[in-house]
């Protein structure tokens, strides 16, 4: 059984590494929120907190890319054992 897989340009993705890109993406999105929050809380909304809560959705866009990315290596790895 291994752990690439290939994605859509034909190169192998190890699984491994999205694991590790989902937990910085999750960090990162935590760490922005307590940040827009904070200077939101001290000064109001901005253009700095809008682009940031741009980032936000840029990021949580990107953990579901990679969440999905998981699911579907989880069930070709199923499909692909007797």
């Amino acid at each position: 059984m291994s752990m690439e897989r290939s994605d859509s340009s034909g190169e192998p993705v190890d699984v491994t590494s999205i694991d590790i890109d989902e937990e910085d993406i999750t960090e990162s999105i935590t760490r922005l929120r307590i940040e827009v929050n904070r200077i939101e809380s001290t000064t109001g909304p901005s253009k700095r907190t809008h682009c940031m809560r741009t980032e936000i959705e840029r990021l949580e866009s990107q953990l579901a890319y990679f969440e999905n990315q998981a699911k579907d290596c989880t069930g070709q790895v199923s499909r692909d054992t007797p």
